[in-house]
């Protein structure tokens, strides 16, 4: 019996395909694939759910850390992406906070917050602008 492995692009198909019933936000980083299996290189916000899910696509594995911003406000994360190098994924909620987090640690590192008004954008639409510009 042979087996055979599925290509990185078929598995981007699948996330695809199952993104509307899912109800996922997918991310996915082709840039830096020497070390694209060293750690996850897909990030997931799913809807209403104040924390998104990092995953390992060439396993098709949920990863072993959990984001969750905001942990004194939490609301749900509206916006995901990954950073152009791959070691980080940053997520935008619809409280108004946008963090960045580490994919390798699952820690954060840092927030991005406009300190007058408590958050960083103004509601979930702005998230998701203030996050494709990263």
């Amino acid at each position: 019996m042979k087996i055979c492995r599925l290509s990185d692009f078929v598995w981007w198909y699948v996330l695809l395909l199952c993104q509307s019933d899912l109800s996922l936000a997918l991310s996915f980083n082709k840039k830096d694939e020497i070390r694209e299996r060293d750690w996850c290189n897909v990030v997931t916000c799913h809807m209403d759910s104040e924390q998104a899910y990092v995953w390992l696509l060439q396993n098709f594995v949920i990863g072993e850390h959990i984001l969750r911003p905001c942990s004194e406000n939490p609301t749900p994360v509206k916006a995901c992406a990954i950073s152009a190098c791959g070691n980080f994924a940053v997520l935008g909620t619809a409280g108004g906070w946008i963090e960045r987090f580490n994919l390798q640690s699952g820690i954060s590192q840092g927030s991005y917050v406009d300190t007058p008004k408590g958050s960083a954008h103004d509601g979930e639409s702005a998230a998701e602008g203030a996050i494709r510009e990263t």
